[in-house]
């Protein structure tokens, strides 16, 4: 059980709050910070990308979200229901002050592993999805994907961020000797256009994107020779499969795959209510497919340039005056 939220700085002080490892910086009181373990000026792109859905209105879903940075700012925005979740209630404390701190109210809920998270969470669907920050933590990031993609409103919007690398196949990068990263629960570095893939395998058009490259904001890059980064895109979910240069072996998948036609409850996806959410245009630098109302997350990766140090309302930390 969460321990009452302080009421004032001196009881922040006195609680084990002031000494737990935070993992956004939160103002909790005017001037007085709850520090987190990003450094002050790193970019939170899903937190730019999330302005550009109008979430207003809008039923929203956060997946791990930790003290609820999202959350918070998407109640603050006017969303009509904010679900805030995580593997377990580890934050659960830092989660009631920030709420109290903020004004605001959201849902929270425990959800486990993530490979069936539509079946914990049916029959609920949502306009907006935050999918950040965990491909790269979970063994199979495609099979994950695919659950989440059932919970997602025919029309919405979802927001994917994970790491990445700059290379023209479709291949991972797998953390073998904490290679990568020495994160024990980092997996997996994906290509860019095996991410834009994966999407569109699961009827999520690209529309927007952001990125940043580890060694352009003085990260010391993983490996030697490989050119990593990080990178979030806003996706709408579409009718159909995506083409991809005329490839037959996206219809295949639909016909013939076991996995593609179990992992995404299609049946729950397609018979949600559709969404109504606006996406804002895109940021400068995105490059369009002619063939589709979609970009090229590759080509726009090679055309965007790399996001450098963010200004506090960019970044993974939350300020009492910040609305978004």
């Amino acid at each position: 059980m969460s321990q009452p939220a302080p009421a004032t700085p001196e009881e922040f002080y006195a609680s084990p709050l002031s000494q737990a490892p935070w993992y956004y910086s939160v103002e909790l009181f005017p001037g007085v910070v709850a520090r987190g373990s990003f450094p002050d000026d790193l970019p939170m792109l899903p937190r730019k990308l999330t302005r550009h859905a109008e979430v207003a209105g809008q039923s929203c879903l956060d997946i791990g979200s930790m003290e609820g940075l999202l959350p918070t700012l998407l109640a603050r925005r006017g969303a009509a229901r904010v679900v805030a979740t995580d593997a377990v209630p580890h934050c659960a404390s830092r989660m009631a002050a920030v709420k109290q701190s903020y004004g605001v109210d959201f849902e929270f809920a425990a959800v486990g592993l993530l490979y069936d998270l539509h079946a914990k969470l049916r029959p609920q669907s949502f306009d907006f999805i935050n999918f950040s920050g965990v491909l790269y933590h979970v063994y199979s990031p495609l099979m994950a994907l695919a659950s989440v993609r059932s919970l997602l409103r025919p029309g919405g919007l979802m927001v994917v961020s994970t790491n990445i690398f700059h290379d023209d196949g479709y291949r991972a990068e797998f953390n073998a000797g904490g290679r990568l990263q020495p994160e024990a629960n980092t997996f997996w570095y994906l290509s860019v256009p095996l991410f834009d893939y994966m999407l569109r395998m699961l009827r999520l058009a690209p529309i927007d994107c952001l990125h940043f490259e580890h060694e352009g904001l003085g990260l010391t890059p993983p490996v030697p020779g490989l050119r990593s980064g990080y990178m979030s895109v806003l996706c709408q979910a579409r009718e159909d499969l995506l083409p991809t240069g005329g490839d037959w072996y996206l219809q295949a998948l639909k016909e013939h795959s076991w996995e593609w036609a179990t992992l995404t409850d299609w049946a729950a996806a397609d018979q949600h209510p559709r969404s109504a959410i606006q996406a804002a245009a895109p940021y400068d630098g995105v490059v369009r497919r002619d063939d589709l109302d979609a970009i090229d997350l590759w080509a726009s990766v090679q055309n965007q340039p790399s996001h450098g140090p963010a200004v506090a309302r960019d970044a993974h930390q939350l300020h009492l005056v910040d609305t978004d």
